[in-house]
Formats: C-alpha cells, structure tokens, sequence
C-alpha cells in the first residue's frame, strides 16, 4: 500500500497487525481540501471565507504579540494612577502576558491551518519554482 493512501487504524484507535506505531500515520491535507472533499459542490465563496477567517486569526495573533511587547515595555512601571498595589498590578502584566502569549500561538495555529498552503503557494510561484 503506498503512503498516500488513508487507512483506517483498526479497532480502537491500535495499528493494524504488523505495523508499529506511527507507520500507519499518513500526513493530512489542509483543512481547506479536507472541508471541499465532504463538499464537493462548496461554491468559491465557502473557500473565500475560509481565507477571510485565516486572515483574521493571523491579524489577531499580531495584535496579541504587539500587546505582549507593550506589556514586557511597562513591566517595571509602579506608577499608573490607579489605587492598586504594585505586586498586583506585577501580577495582572504577568497574567495578560501569558493570556496573550497563549491567544497569539493559537491565533497564529489556527491562521495557518485556514491559509497556511496559500499563502505557501503564492510565495513559491513568486520565486517561480
């Protein structure tokens, strides 16, 4: 069987018999091919959509990096004009830091699996590959 064909993994998620783990495994398409195969009729603007929703995950993962860098900027300010501590407004930077830091990673994962391939493509027929 060559290693583009999809095969099922047996009962319970195991290998077939005679196959160790991980040689069943066979790399997935982009999310964009896998949602036009169950439609096969989709129409151009479910795949400009797709794109769009890319777009927007890419654009919130480079807000959420632009705020990670404001937040590391003021992280030694004590001074903000607010009645609160300085160990908890230390503590409220740390917070937004890993918040964001958590919304940028999945913002830019899920930008990627929407128009990861295409913007691949573009660029490789820029270079005229």
């Amino acid at each position: 069987m060559s290693g583009s064909e999809r095969r099922p993994a047996g009962r319970g998620g195991a290998p077939p018999e005679g196959e160790g783990p991980g040689e069943h495994l066979v790399p997935r398409r982009p999310l964009v091919h896998r949602i036009r195969s169950r439609l096969p009729h989709a129409p151009d603007w479910l795949e400009t959509a797709l794109a769009a929703v890319g777009v927007f995950f890419f654009a919130l993962s480079a807000v959420s990096v632009a705020a990670i860098v404001v937040l590391v900027g003021h992280l030694g300010e004590e001074t903000t004009g607010l009645p609160v501590g300085p160990s908890f407004l230390q503590g409220a930077k740390g917070v937004g830091i890993g918040l964001f830091t958590v919304l940028a990673l999945v913002g830019f994962l899920v930008g990627k699996a929407f128009v990861g391939e295409r913007i691949v493509r573009a660029l490789r027929r820029r270079r005229g590959r």
